[in-house]
């Protein structure tokens, strides 16, 4: 206290005071900005945990956008296969549908057809081609086209074959019972 009460005589009370007050001040604004500090370092904290989740919730979106991708990619890699493997079945049914239709050329028109539907090809006979009316026996010109269709199809062995056939409405009684029968 002696020397406090010498540097206070030393000093005007007014000038002592109002340093006493700086200091005061000085010491708060220290508190103050520590606490702040404390308060900044939180935050920054939650700031990089929340940065660290999003650069996780990054790394997954984009590992996740190049598995999309490379999905995506395969299955157009997959889809211009089917493409190719489309066009060429086309191409071979439209080969195939030229071929029998050269084939049967020599056959009129409302004799027999030749056509394309979803991806096969029909051939129609007109029954007064193959058949006289109420008969089962394949007459003389049936005959021959049928031999040219056969012969058409043996050049093609890897194609599948139905064959459809009706009955008009006249009964064969000789040999059948009825046409369901034939």
């Amino acid at each position: 206290t002696i020397l406090l009460s010498f540097f206070a005589s030393c000093v005007p009370q007014k000038k002592f005071t109002a340093m006493e007050e700086r200091a005061s001040r000085l010491h708060r604004d220290s508190v103050n900005f520590y606490n702040e500090i404390l308060g900044l370092n939180g935050t920054l904290s939650k700031l990089q945990v929340e940065q660290e989740m999003t650069q996780s919730k990054l790394k997954k979106s984009k590992d996740q956008l190049n598995s999309n991708y490379e999905t995506i990619a395969e299955q157009q890699a997959r889809l211009a296969e089917l493409q190719k493997r489309i066009e060429l079945q086309k191409t071979a049914t439209e080969t195939l549908r030229k071929t029998i239709a050269n084939a049967l050329g020599s056959f009129n028109a409302d004799q027999l057809t030749v056509s394309l539907k979803n991806g096969k090809v029909y051939v129609s006979m007109s029954e007064q081609l193959l058949f006289a009316s109420g008969s089962a026996e394949v007459g003389k010109e049936g005959k021959d086209a049928l031999a040219s269709l056969a012969k058409a199809l043996n050049e093609n062995t890897d194609i599948n074959v139905n064959v459809e056939g009706h009955t008009d409405s006249i009964p064969i009684v000789k040999k059948y019972t009825d046409n369901l029968a034939l």
